[in-house]
């Protein structure tokens, strides 16, 4: 099975973090695997269209897709409209959202989710008639007659930063057993709005709501703390690049700071040693040992032996990495 997202996210009329919404959102669904196809320009729906028919023509049958949007909606005739350009007079400048809706029907991928973090977005299902045994849903940030709402705390929407926290969670609330549900991830989102607005002096945020035929689709799988398989193995790779360090000719030649009980257990009782060092910089090379460690990037047998040069070397490469996991 294979996972395609098709992200758009554009700054239009006034709204100022639709594209960081899709950069945030874009970002976790590549985390689990997902091939994304980004929009983040203002771009007329004639460059967007053929771009999208590509990604739903390339769905085999098992894969999964999903449609999200994040920028202005309208309802213009008594039907939704992405704004995907400034001047939203013009046809080219707004895409009917029945555009997105009627090919992904067609597309097929057996599982099939379409995300509108914009007003107006319950608008989407007016006209939506899915085959009843499909497993195609909405997820909508707002019913037909809400707008949608961007806040300053976040830099975004609360639709895009809680589903990317969910996506990021180890909590019962959202994960069952390692699998994340539409489902599940939908319950929470209710969740999170109520807990908002009942919070004193918080902005108001429309309840997201989910549509469309009761068949649960499996999101994403989380791995042990929070890793998707895709990302533990890269870390895997990034512990065994540190093992071959260890085993380089130069290595013994730097003054090692051994710790047996690993970074841990050294932090406590700095092991004195024959060395150029002081004891103040040998607790701090433990200390980056240690950060790397609680990165995810070291085991105790490692780290115990690693030195703070190497650790720095090391980082250099993968620094970008290790923030990222």
């Amino acid at each position: 099975m294979t996972k395609k997202a098709f992200v758009i996210g554009i700054d239009t009329m006034g709204l100022k973090y639709c594209q960081s919404d899709a950069v945030l959102i874009g970002g976790c669904l590549k985390k689990h695997d997902y091939e994304v196809t980004m929009v983040k320009d203002k771009q007329t729906k004639w460059q967007i269209l053929p771009k999208f028919s590509d990604m739903l023509d390339n769905c085999g049958k098992t894969d999964m897709m999903i449609f999200y949007f994040s920028g202005h909606g309208m309802i213009e005739g008594g039907k939704l409209y992405l704004i995907t350009e400034e001047d939203a007079t013009k046809e080219k400048n707004k895409i009917l959202v029945n555009e997105i809706t009627n090919p992904l029907s067609n597309c097929l991928a057996e599982n099939k989710l379409i995300i509108l973090d914009c007003c107006h977005a319950g608008k989407a299902s007016a006209d939506w008639k899915p085959d009843p045994s499909e497993a195609y849903r909405l997820l909508m940030a707002a019913n037909p007659l809400q707008r949608n709402k961007e806040l300053e705390e976040l830099q975004g929407s609360f639709l895009t930063n809680r589903i990317c926290q969910a996506l990021k969670s180890r909590s019962n609330e959202v994960a069952k057993e390692g699998k994340i549900y539409l489902n599940a991830l939908s319950d929470w989102l209710h969740r999170e709005a109520e807990r908002n607005n009942g919070t004193e002096g918080a902005i108001k945020v429309p309840d997201p709501y989910l549509f469309g035929k009761d068949i649960n689709i499996q999101i994403a799988v989380v791995i042990g703390e929070s890793l998707t398989a895709s990302a533990a193995k890269e870390r895997a790779s990034k512990v065994d690049a540190i093992s071959s360090f260890t085993q380089r000719p130069y290595f013994e030649e730097y003054n090692m700071l051994i710790a047996p009980g690993g970074p841990s257990d050294a932090l406590q009782k700095p092991i004195p040693r024959q060395s150029t060092d002081t004891e103040k910089t040998q607790i701090k090379k433990l200390e980056k040992i240690k950060e790397l460690e609680n990165k995810g990037l070291l085991y105790h047998d490692a780290a115990s032996m690693l030195q703070f040069k190497i650790a720095e070397e090391l980082l250099k490469n993968i620094g970008s990495v290790a923030d990222s996991l």
